[in-house]
């Protein structure tokens, strides 16, 4: 992995449906959280707290690596802003899947992107099949959306995807300031 590993718990509140909402509370008193306040939040905490043999020494480097541990099967590995802009600057770089919706996209995009809305995502399986076995990074606005997208797309045989690591607004702030925020 690199530099290390990151949690990224606090970034999924709020990402399931109302049926298996898992809801995350800041503990105010000992200022250590998330906090699981469900059964099965719990338990998925238990579990990524279990993979976590031997904790890197220091810190990880901003560039290193996220992992959602406990999600890892929704979001997998994500790439950095500034890693993705290296990679674009290569000789083969990676596809970029956009899954926000179509007013967002015409607002601001990354180049070369291919838009299919996470609402419409199952529609455009076909037309993005020949993207199964390809590098693919896959950004909306802050990564949740495009977490979402990689959940679907893996089961359907997509095996290189990457979530863009704070979405197209992280993109804004550390590699291009000319693309606009909203």
């Amino acid at each position: 992995m690199g530099g290390g590993i990151r949690r990224l718990d606090a970034d999924f509140r709020g990402f399931f449906s109302d049926e298996t909402q898992t809801r995350f509370d800041f503990d105010s008193r000992s200022g250590s959280g998330p906090t699981a306040l469900n059964p099965i939040a719990e338990n998925l905490r238990e579990s990524a707290s279990n993979l976590r043999i031997n904790p890197p020494a220091a810190a990880p480097p901003a560039s290193a690596p996220w992992i959602c541990l406990g999600f890892a099967s929704i979001c997998g590995v994500t790439i950095s802003p500034a890693d993705l802009a290296a990679q674009l600057r290569t000789e083969n770089p990676p596809r970029l899947l956009d899954v926000r919706e179509s007013e967002e996209h015409a607002f601001c995009a990354l180049p070369n992107s291919r838009l299919a809305p996470l609402s419409e995502l199952m529609e455009h399986v076909e037309e993005l099949a020949d993207w199964r076995d390809q590098e693919v990074v896959v950004y909306c606005h802050h990564g949740v959306r495009s977490a979402h997208a990689i959940a679907l797309l893996r089961p359907l045989g997509f095996t290189r995807l990457k979530n863009l690591s704070g979405g197209i607004d992280r993109w804004s702030q550390e590699v291009d300031p000319a693309v606009p925020r909203y």
